[in-house]
């Protein structure tokens, strides 16, 4: 959990969530782009590995869900593909 906290800290500290949240915005369904994302940055970053992997393994056993107050649907390989066609 350390190193998603320092994670999370930087990117507030480098202001990427103010960067991203006005370039990505949220989906009609209310998909938090920004947050994918952080999501996606972050799992790259600590724990690299494919889309697939993040989906079925990384998101559930990491505490992401809950330092960005959402549930596992950031995590759905539809919504993972979709950050992509921004």
């Amino acid at each position: 959990m350390g190193r998603l906290l320092a994670f999370s800290e930087l990117w507030k500290q480098l202001q990427l969530d103010e960067f991203w949240r006005v370039r990505l915005g949220c989906s009609r369904e209310g998909t938090d782009w920004e947050h994918v994302l952080q999501t996606l940055v972050c799992y790259r970053l600590l724990d690299p590995g494919s889309e697939w992997r993040l989906h079925r393994v990384w998101f559930e056993h990491s505490a992401m869900g809950d330092l960005l107050g959402e549930d596992f649907s950031i995590a759905a390989k539809d919504t993972l593909i979709g950050v992509w066609t921004l």
